[in-house]
């Protein structure tokens, strides 16, 4: 997890502009396979939905205080054509095993340890979440996480899911 977090500091230094996905972008396809499995994620599951997708790492404090809050708002909100992808960064099968035994997930999470959905977002802080509209849009971009945010997320979700 160390070499991520150099690959971050990294990130910060070397990142341009056209590398980062913004509000208005359209979101890149995804191309992993689900946590601990060779199964690659199938794009159908959300298609057509509203979709935070939260990058995050089990060693970063903000996205340990993210997921209960993250968790809650998925199954609030799963039967209102809305889901969460959890992206993980995770190089090492044991660290998520820990947290996974620590922390019950119900939304789908899928394993980005070489790091290249992150790279071509141009992520700088964990955790970060992309807000994505039904088509495929990212109409919101939060970053870190602090006790107070898990509101203004599911404000954010509810105010896309009226459009």
């Amino acid at each position: 997890m160390k070499r991520f977090f150099l690959f971050i500091a990294i990130c910060l230094i070397t990142s341009s502009a056209n590398a980062r996905v913004k509000v208005g972008d359209r979101f890149p396809a995804i191309e992993l396979n689900l946590l601990n499995s060779k199964t690659k994620f199938d794009r159908k599951t959300i298609q057509g939905k509203v979709v935070l997708v939260d990058i995050w790492g089990s060693d970063c404090p903000p996205c340990r205080l993210a997921m209960p809050k993250m968790n809650a708002i998925y199954l609030n909100l799963r039967e209102k054509n809305f889901s969460i992808l959890g992206i993980n960064v995770d190089e090492s099968d044991d660290d998520v095993r820990y947290f996974l035994e620590e922390y019950k997930i119900d939304y789908p999470l899928l394993d980005d340890r070489k790091h290249n959905l992150v790279k071509s977002l141009g992520v700088e802080i964990m955790p970060t979440s992309y807000l994505v509209d039904s088509t495929g849009v990212v109409r919101y971009i939060h970053q870190g996480f602090k006790s107070g945010d898990g509101p203004i997320l599911e404000k954010q979700i509810r105010k896309l899911l009226k459009k």
